[in-house]
């Protein structure tokens, strides 16, 4: 065969370079046409094996970084967040100056959310934001209420060791809600609570409390919802930070 496409090339007028190509695409044609039958059908399932690895990496990544809840973590700093269905952080949102300071040199992305809770906590009281008046206002946000209780009752247990802690569950309806008023869940509850008692309350006098001065302000209206002397009225030109949860 070889001296048959040498014998036809020396009958064609064409230039060397030209020649020279089409003779090694003809050699490699006939090198396919020999290869046995199966050979074809081995490149087409490795080909198709190296798809489906692919397809199979892309929605694992995919179903891991597809958070299923959020928790809020509000005290002083405010920080929130994302949780994937294995219970691992995914992302963190700082909701004020105090939150990026605090998270700064913090990394809690691939933790556990219960680990990622107490290293925000420890690093919280060691920055001073514990305080003897801090409170401490954790809410878990997700529509599935199995996953939430459960959620809750895991944060309970590891913030045990802290005073003045609530932990809340709240839905995706009121955590839009939340976001769209730009502010946090604890930082948005406050503030209904707080316009309950009083309509003439703005969201501005609000976010830039903390969660204690929040406490404190709610609870100054007393039992029959009025407030007591002047306590409250300062509040509303404080100097604390935004929050991120729920307050009774």
């Amino acid at each position: 065969m070889p001296n048959r496409i040498q014998k036809a090339f020396d009958q064609i007028h064409a230039s060397p370079g030209q020649k020279e190509r089409t003779k090694r695409f003809l050699a490699q044609q006939t090198l396919l046409a020999r290869e046995p039958k199966g050979r074809p059908i081995r490149r087409w399932a490795m080909a198709l094996a190296c798809c489906l690895m692919v397809a199979l990496g892309l929605s694992g990544y995919l179903f891991y970084t597809t958070p299923v809840a959020a928790i809020s973590v509000d005290i002083n700093p405010s920080v929130e967040l994302q949780v994937n269905r294995f219970g691992r952080v995914i992302s963190l949102t700082s909701y004020n100056q105090d939150a990026q300071d605090l998270t700064q040199e913090l990394q809690v992305e691939n933790c556990s959310y219960q680990q990622a809770i107490q290293l925000l906590l420890e690093q919280s009281q060691s920055m001073g934001y514990l305080k003897e008046n801090a409170w401490i206002s954790i809410c878990v946000v997700t529509d599935d209420q199995t996953l939430s209780s459960e959620m809750q009752q895991q944060v309970a247990a590891c913030t045990g060791q802290y005073q003045n802690v609530e932990c809340s569950g709240a839905g995706s309806e009121e955590h839009h809600a939340a976001q769209e008023a730009g502010v946090s869940m604890g930082k948005y509850r406050a503030f209904l609570r707080l316009q309950e008692l009083d309509p003439s309350i703005t969201l501005e006098q609000v976010m830039d409390l903390s969660m204690g001065e929040l406490h404190d302000w709610i609870h100054s209206f007393g039992q029959d919802g009025a407030q007591s002397g002047s306590n409250g009225q300062g509040y509303g030109h404080g100097h604390g930070n935004h929050g991120a949860n729920h307050m009774s």
